[in-house]
């Protein structure tokens, strides 16, 4: 379930081949670094963990096309999302990527983002636009790309993060009232996109989801009782990163996602930590 993180800003090899020896951890994120550095890491995790008789390892990135470029320093240029305005330029773009992530070991792609543009704080270039169809028409056809490489594909931030003001990597931030981009996430879990990543959105103003002050990513009512009953997403659930300011100040909020029902936690504050406090719940519940 717990997904650290590797490269220029992530933790050390060392940190992360312990973890990996005493089976702590399901999968890496990659945060930096060039096309052999990121190889040779990949190599020795597998060896590691193949030696220390644990489960594969996930590996992942931000490998949106207005992002890959500050994660993987030494592949050619591509240009933003926003830069995509046909489905044929959605199908090329992703099959570029995939090629890129399948040639380093990385399987899974946290993109695409599925939210509106309007929010310039954290989204704005990051996004197919502000039209729905044409967001959910080129997203789909970039996820479906992207599954046809046997990576899997993410659609992100659930439940919207584009008609809300401000970063959640600096703040927690609100949807005020009805959630916009809802409609862009059914019908993309209609098409069968694998994963979703729950941002860390509070909302408010609203009688049916309103979490109470929590990010959707830390409220059940939005991961499980919307995204999986009521949407029927079966597939991964798996938070933004756990370091972000509109969630680490909060007490056990790793914690909280899972019991909210998220699959998989990105970047926990303490491994080790959550790892004992998951089991200190289990032995609870007597599962």
């Amino acid at each position: 379930m717990i997904i650290s993180s590797a490269g220029k800003n992530g933790k050390t090899k060392e940190e992360l081949l312990k973890l990996i020896q005493t089976k702590k951890i399901g999968g890496i994120v990659f945060l930096g670094g060039d096309t052999i550095l990121l190889k040779n890491l990949i190599k020795e995790f597998n060896n590691t963990s193949i030696s220390s008789n644990s489960l594969p390892l996930l590996y992942s990135t931000d490998g949106e096309p207005s992002l890959i470029n500050l994660k993987i320093y030494d592949i050619e240029k591509i240009e933003p999302t926003n830069t995509i305005k046909s489905i044929s330029e959605s199908k090329i773009i992703a099959d570029k990527i995939s090629g890129i992530l399948k040639n380093i070991g990385i399987n899974q792609n946290y993109s695409p983002v599925c939210d509106y543009s309007y929010n310039k704080d954290i989204i704005g270039n990051r996004s197919f636009g502000t039209d729905e169809k044409q967001i959910i028409d080129l997203a789909k056809e970039f996820i479906n790309i992207t599954q046809q490489n046997n990576i899997i594909a993410t659609a992100k931030h659930f439940p919207g993060h584009g008609n809300v003001f401000g970063d959640s990597h600096k703040q927690l931030v609100f949807i005020d009232g009805e959630i916009k981009e809802l409609n862009i996430f059914k019908s993309i879990i209609k098409d069968s996109v694998i994963s979703v990543m729950l941002g860390h959105i509070a909302i408010k103003n609203n009688i049916k989801y309103n979490t109470e002050g929590l990010p959707s990513s830390l409220s059940r009512k939005i991961v499980t009782d919307l995204l999986k009953s009521e949407l029927g997403f079966k597939g991964l659930v798996i938070t933004d990163g756990m370091n972000m300011k509109a969630v680490n100040d909060l007490q056990s909020p790793s914690l909280k996602a899972i019991m909210a029902g998220c699959d998989l936690i990105l970047m926990p504050s303490d491994e080790n930590k959550l790892l004992n406090s998951v089991l200190i719940e289990m032995k609870k519940m007597k599962i």
